[in-house]
């Protein structure tokens, strides 16, 4: 989810972007982008640490451009 809607904020088009960004890094990896986490614990890293799950390094770069 899009801290938008974790933040029960109107979805946007940031919204989209950030849903696309995700299922993108899914689609790459082959993985679930927060897997293993509880809700709790993907809510902390995206809400208040801002941190993203990191690029793989056998991506193509410019993939992860449009990821970041």
């Amino acid at each position: 989810m899009s801290p938008e809607i974790l933040t029960n904020s109107a979805a946007s088009p940031a919204s989209d972007i950030y849903a696309f960004g995700i299922m993108l890094y899914e689609m790459v990896t082959s993985s679930q982008a927060y897997k293993g986490l509880r809700y709790a614990q993907v809510i902390n890293m995206v809400l208040v640490q801002q941190i993203r799950p990191p690029w793989p390094a056998h991506a193509m770069p410019d993939l992860g451009k449009l990821y970041l």
